[in-house]
């Protein structure tokens, strides 16, 4: 399974470091929803949401030196910068 398959449904952006309308754009990415349904559900542009993720990406690579090259890289980088907490689902 691809980084950009997995299930990152229990992780939570919580930080200040995006934008509220990247964080957003990143919560739906961690949920597993492509970019054509995040522009769909946000009721915002294809283009916009591309934009978002590579500006998330972009500040990522500023922040750490480190240039994320999948969802997993930039959850990994959130987590050490303190922005997103794990929140597991009850069952």
């Amino acid at each position: 399974m691809s980084p950009e398959n997995r299930d990152f449904s229990s992780w939570e952006y919580t930080g200040h470091f995006l934008t509220p309308r990247q964080a957003e754009i990143f919560d739906k990415i961690l949920l597993g929803q492509g970019s054509q349904a995040i522009a769909g559900e946000l009721d915002i542009s294809l283009a916009s949401v591309k934009s978002a993720r590579r500006s998330i990406r972009d500040k990522i690579e500023r922040e750490t030196g480190i240039k994320p090259k999948d969802m997993l890289d930039m959850l990994s980088a959130l987590i050490q910068m303190g922005e997103v907490s794990y929140n597991p689902k009850k069952t």
